[in-house]
């Protein structure tokens, strides 16, 4: 999958916010990882979304607390 595509807009929006955050990641693990990590938090977006925007912001809120807590 392209990562700079998303069949869903509010799935675009929480990857941009993953994009600013992942600025505060170490330099070496954002260059070497940074593009498969948001792929895959992008893929667990659309994974959920046929449960809804709560497990959607949910998912989200988990994959953004790990980007900060890396």
């Amino acid at each position: 999958m392209n990562h700079s595509q998303s069949s869903e807009p509010r799935h675009q929006a929480w990857r941009r916010i993953y994009r600013l955050l992942s600025v505060a990641m170490p330099r070496d693990l954002r260059d070497k990882h940074g593009a498969a990590m948001a792929d895959l938090f992008v893929r667990e977006l659309q994974r959920t979304a046929g449960s809804g925007r709560a497990a959607v912001t949910w998912t989200a809120a988990v994959g953004l607390g790990d980007l900060v807590r890396r």
